[in-house]
């Protein structure tokens, strides 16, 4: 999305992926749903991967671990006491539906992303651009723009045409999407049962 100057919703990111295990109290699972792989694997295997991981914990009445003396972060917290598993969207804005769809149109015959050339991003930005580049050369800001701009062009040439009173006319635009919301798991602490809970989310 940095590549593309766009801001990733949180709501591109659940039509892509889905996040699971999270009622374990454990690890948690982030994978791609059938049919919408955008990256491969970053590894075949991922035997021993938690000996690469650490659990860190805030002592109580300490000053902040993750802020230096001059009270910026030295690194981003991310987690969350209470994660939510959610298993999808189910519904895109207007415009994320229409980024996605151009996302999957420059992916078409197994143009899947490697993982590992686009987490060199922040150390060999101009690298990965190459790649980006090869790999999927309509792919770009202005190729975006230019899909958002016919799909607005489309959406306002077949606006619907209603007749009043008179027998004038007038151009009606078509409904909007509704809001989205999210598909999520929560637990039941009173009865234990799992359930699914429609939630609407909103990126702080």
């Amino acid at each position: 999305m940095e590549y593309l100057e766009e801001k990733l919703s949180v709501e591109v990111f659940f039509h892509l992926f889905q996040a699971k295990g999270v009622d374990r109290d454990m690890w948690v699972t982030v994978s791609s749903h059938q049919g919408r792989t955008v990256f491969c694997p970053f590894t075949a295997s991922y035997k021993d991967f938690k000996e690469f991981y650490i659990k860190v914990r805030l002592a109580e009445d300490s000053f902040p671990f993750y802020l230096d003396n001059h009270l910026a972060e030295k690194f981003s917290l991310y987690w969350n006491k209470r994660p939510v598993q959610c298993l999808g969207v189910e519904e895109l804005s207007d415009r994320d539906a229409d980024l996605v769809e151009f996302l999957f149109l420059n992916l078409k015959g197994g143009k899947v992303l490697t993982t590992s050339e686009l987490l060199k991003w922040d150390s060999e930005k101009e690298s990965v651009i190459d790649y980006l580049e090869s790999k999927i050369p309509d792919c770009n800001t202005l190729s975006l723009k230019s899909f958002f701009k016919q799909r607005a062009e489309k959406e306002v040439s077949s606006s619907q045409v209603v007749k009043v009173e008179k027998g004038s006319e007038v151009s009606k635009p078509l409904e909007r999407r509704r809001p989205v919301s999210l598909k999520r798991m929560r637990s039941e602490e009173a009865s234990g049962k799992k359930v699914i809970d429609d939630a609407v989310f909103y990126k702080p």
